[in-house]
């Protein structure tokens, strides 16, 4: 309400990945502690990784998964539904790593690729349909790493993103050299 009172936008951002809680399992959500399956691995898999090594983030939720893509849609629409927001922010660069092969500094495989754009088709339409609803739009605003190269080895296909109208701001950022993949 602040922000339509002063004349301006407000976007909420999500952070697409956030295995922080490796640190500290008791900020373990609900939802982790339900459905352990849906972590890239298990707290003894990778002990005594060397810092800076992505192995370490095995709390991260593993994209591969349909279920954890669909409960981020739905996590969107629950936010474009209860709250007047002009924006969604997907922040895919606070820890990117939604597939296995990247916690093995390898890039995402063309599936793993094909199965973050249809994740990202389906927030497009979801917020398409909201903004009908409701009578304004809502921007879908995509945070990603700066070279192409480095987004598709984490699973984002930027150009086709463009080509297909999914976002209506990028924001393209830090790169990420830990997947292998030079930026261009």
């Amino acid at each position: 309400d602040y922000g339509h009172k002063n004349n301006m936008e407000v976007i909420w951002s999500y952070r697409m990945n956030n295995p922080e809680d490796v640190f500290a399992k008791e900020y373990f959500s609900q939802r982790k502690r339900t459905h352990p399956s849906y972590l890239m691995g298990t707290e003894g898999d990778w002990d005594g990784s060397r810092p800076g090594d992505p192995k370490v983030w095995w709390t991260a939720e593993d994209f591969a998964q349909p279920e954890v893509r669909d409960y981020i849609v739905k996590i969107f629409e629950d936010i474009c539904q209860r709250y007047d927001v002009d924006g969604i922010e997907l922040d895919f660069i606070r820890h990117p790593i939604f597939f296995r092969p990247n916690l093995e500094g390898l890039p995402a495989t063309p599936a793993e690729v094909a199965m973050m754009t249809d994740m990202v088709q389906k927030i497009r339409v979801m917020t398409e349909r909201v903004a009908l609803e409701r009578g304004r739009p809502i921007l879908v605003v995509v945070r990603a790493p700066l070279s192409v190269a480095s987004c598709l080895a984490i699973g984002l296909d930027i150009p086709a993103y463009l080509k297909e109208g999914l976002m209506d701001i990028l924001i393209a950022g830090q790169d990420y050299v830990q997947m292998g993949v030079a930026s261009e």
